[in-house]
């Protein structure tokens, strides 16, 4: 049988993974644990596009048949939040009685929860009709919330929670702990938060008894290997191949984030007109041409957001050589960690600019994390270490030094003594890169171990 398979499928730059779903297994062992220890509430945070839906997805379908998936946005209530949880329940109480003549059709279905008992019943006959409504019309508490999730024997998932206001979350935060408490009754009744990365205790600070009553996972950014199997495994079901070194740069570039990585994929093969396939067809391989062509389009694709935000981050009204933004910038991209120490940062400027003047690094480094540069940069204090607010930031700025190295390499003519200063700093730029994306014909280098 000549069964056909499509990309779309395949590669899921914007939904969970399925076909392509890699699991981490320790992060999914502390979910499961999570998931069957009665009365247990989970959070789940890290960055936007580091698979934290994905792994939720692909694990809460082994214990719940029923879930409701609420996405928060800005400026929603807890108000909004119930009624979306409601909404998807389909959770109907008997108003009154109207007379129609119509067939006969019978059904029914009651739960009791808390102090209040709805009944969800339509009977038709020749002489009436039962109007009924939609429970979320009345006012309900937490509790009644609760009950009625539980009678259902659902999972509720609340996506981005980070997005509502503080007043919000520590409304959110008491609902978790009315679950809990229910949870006697209904030992399945779960909920899922799901948010970004270090605002797992912007939840749980607002209450101290919750502290061992919630489980938190952090999903970290993506090791290298792990990448690289879904790309292996797009391979297989789609019939084609990648070269080792696209692969390579393919996995760099996406800087963990498998958003990143399936996105890539998706446009390369979308290029060479790749919709469906059939495992029985030929194979078709990529090359680094292909893998040009598709990061190009990906800068064209975020170019508005990100191209506005690289403009503000690295905007310097003076000549500051090796500490202005871009080479800083520069710098914890060539790092290559999730979190980068200040002592870390130092420590390479000083191996690439013997001498650098890091007397205001540190002054530097904080204006990244200021409304002025957009806020592109956090810093944890605990550890002393920068972070990317957004890791799509920081693939751009990748894919915006390769740009800017195509342009170089088109202009040799130009002599490098009369470049500017930010163009002393491409140099340095387009060493790494010529070994990133041209100097790949080894095989891949030392991966970590994925957990």
């Amino acid at each position: 049988m000549n069964e056909t398979i499509s990309t779309y499928d395949v590669f899921t730059p914007s939904t969970p993974a399925k076909l392509t779903y890699v699991e981490r297994k320790s992060i999914v062992e502390k979910l499961h644990r999570g998931i069957k220890t009665t009365g247990k509430q989970i959070v789940i945070y890290g960055f936007s596009g580091s698979g934290k839906t994905t792994i939720v997805r692909n694990s809460i379908s082994k214990y719940y048949n029923n879930i409701i998936t609420t996405r928060c946005v800005k400026g929603m209530d807890i108000e909004d939040i119930f009624s979306d949880a409601f909404s998807q329940l389909e959770a109907f109480y008997i108003e009154g009685k109207e007379k129609n003549e119509t067939s006969k059709r019978n059904y029914s279905l009651e739960t009791n929860f808390f102090a209040l008992k709805a009944q969800v019943s339509i009977e038709n006959s020749e002489d009436s009709k039962e109007v009924f409504k939609r429970l979320v019309s009345l006012k309900v508490t937490p509790q009644t919330l609760a009950k009625f999730v539980g009678d259902t024997e659902s999972c509720w998932i609340i996506e981005d929670f980070h997005k509502i206001n503080d007043i919000e979350k520590e409304k959110l935060s008491q609902i978790l702990k009315v679950f809990m408490d229910c949870s006697v009754d209904y030992p399945k009744l779960k909920i899922i938060t799901i948010g970004a990365v270090n605002t797992a205790r912007e939840i749980i600070q607002y209450d101290k008894e919750m502290k061992n009553r919630v489980t938190e996972i952090h999903v970290p950014l993506m090791k290298f290997e792990s990448l690289a199997e879904i790309i292996k495994t797009g391979e297989s079901l789609l019939n084609v191949r990648f070269e080792n070194r696209v692969i390579e740069k393919i996995v760099r570039f996406s800087s963990g984030l498998p958003a990143v990585t399936h996105n890539l994929c998706l446009l390369i093969c979308l290029n060479k007109g790749i919709e469906e396939r059939s495992r029985n067809t030929s194979t078709i391989k990529f090359d680094v041409a292909d893998l040009k062509k598709s990061i190009n389009e990906f800068i064209l694709e975020s170019e508005d957001t990100y191209q506005s935000m690289y403009e503000k981050a690295t905007f310097c009204s003076t000549n500051r050589n090796t500490n202005n933004p871009k080479v800083l910038l520069n710098a914890l991209v060539d790092i290559d960690k999730e979190f980068v120490s200040y002592t870390e940062i130092k420590e390479f400027l000083n191996e690439k600019y013997y001498n650098n003047n890091s007397r205001k690094l540190r002054e530097y480094l904080d204006e990244f994390t200021q409304p002025e540069r957009d806020e592109i940069l956090r810093h944890h204090k605990g550890t002393d270490s920068y972070y990317f607010s957004n890791p799509f930031f920081k693939s751009y700025i990748t894919a915006k030094r390769f740009e800017e190295l195509e342009k170089i390499t088109l202009t040799k003519r130009l002599r490098v003594e009369k470049m500017s200063s930010s163009l002393d700093e491409m140099d340095l730029a387009r060493q790494h890169f010529l070994k990133d994306f041209e100097d790949f014909e080894d095989s891949f280098y030392g991966f970590e171990d994925e957990d």
